[in-house]
């Protein structure tokens, strides 16, 4: 399923807590894809953020936080790739073949 129907199903509170939490783990697998990020270090950045535990009173409040929270961080990066895409595309025609290894490097280039 694509990201944007996990987080549909994270965002459903007639859900039980454990079908969400699994949902939002699917959204940190398909973002972690798209990064090139492990999906423990980025699962562990949410969780201790924003505590997913699903026994706390709160958790529909903080689920809803993280997932809103990962959907931003997710349509950063698209568009950080969409300039980089834009940016190779010039290069491309003026006869560099290769991205240099500092622009993929700034690519993936997360502030934890």
């Amino acid at each position: 399923m694509s990201f944007y129907t996990q987080a549909r199903r994270v965002r459903k509170p007639d859900l039980p807590f454990s079908h969400r939490l699994c949902a939002f783990r699917s959204c940190i697998v398909l973002y972690h894809w798209l990064t090139k990020r492990g999906f423990n270090k980025t699962f562990a950045r949410y969780d201790e953020n924003f505590d997913l535990d699903v026994n706390a009173k709160d958790f529909n409040e903080r689920i809803s936080k993280a997932i809103d929270t990962l959907e931003t961080e997710r349509r950063v990066f698209l568009e950080k790739l969409h300039v980089f895409e834009r940016k190779r595309i010039r290069e491309k025609m003026l006869g560099k073949r290769q991205p240099s290894k500092k622009s993929i490097e700034k690519l993936f280039e997360f502030e934890d």
